[in-house]
C-alpha cells in the first residue's frame, strides 16, 4: 500500500468514527440540511469500493446497458460497413466481459453482435466516425 493509500485510509477510518459517534451535526449546503449519519453513509460506501479494489473484486465496465456502440463488421460475409448497435447485455465469463448489442439493418432487419470488450477500439468504437475512419484505414 503506497504512504498516499495508508494515509487516506487512517483519514477514512478517523472520519468514520467521527460520525459514528457524534451527535449529529446539521450542515447547511446549497440550502439544504445533512446529518452526520449520511457523511457516515458515504464513508462506509467509501470503504466497501475501496474494499473491492484490494480484494480484486471491483469491475470497471467500459459502456452500460443501453449506451449505442459502432460496429465495423462484415455480417454473412458481405462488404465492410459501420453497425449502429444499441447494447442489451454485458456478461462477464472468466476474465473476460462480452457485450451483447442489436443493430436494425435494412437487408436482416434486427441483428445481434456478440463481442468480447477487447475489441474496443479495433473493430467496436464509440462514434461513428471512429468507425467509419477504420472502415476507410482497412479493417483486419
Amino acid at each position: 500500500m503506497s504512504e498516499w493509500e495508508k494515509e487516506f485510509e487512517k483519514n477514512l477510518t478517523i472520519l468514520e468514527i467521527h460520525a459514528r459517534t457524534h451527535k449529529p451535526v446539521k450542515h447547511i449546503t446549497n440550502g439544504e440540511k445533512y446529518e452526520t449519519q449520511l457523511l457516515y453513509e458515504i464513508l462506509t460506501g467509501i470503504r466497501k469500493i475501496l474494499n473491492k479494489i484490494k480484494n480484486g473484486t471491483l469491475v470497471e465496465l467500459p459502456c452500460k446497458v443501453g449506451d449505442i456502440v459502432y460496429v465495423v463488421s462484415r455480417y454473412y460475409a458481405g462488404d465492410w460497413e459501420v453497425y449502429k448497435c444499441k447494447i442489451d447485455n454485458l456478461t462477464i465469463y472468466g476474465k473476460n466481459t462480452f457485450i451483447s448489442c442489436d443493430a436494425n439493418t435494412a437487408i436482416f432487419g434486427k441483428i445481434n453482435f456478440g463481442l468480447n470488450v477487447s475489441e474496443i477500439g479495433k473493430t467496436v468504437f464509440f462514434t461513428k466516425e471512429e468507425a467509419e475512419q477504420k472502415l476507410k484505414g482497412g479493417v483486419e
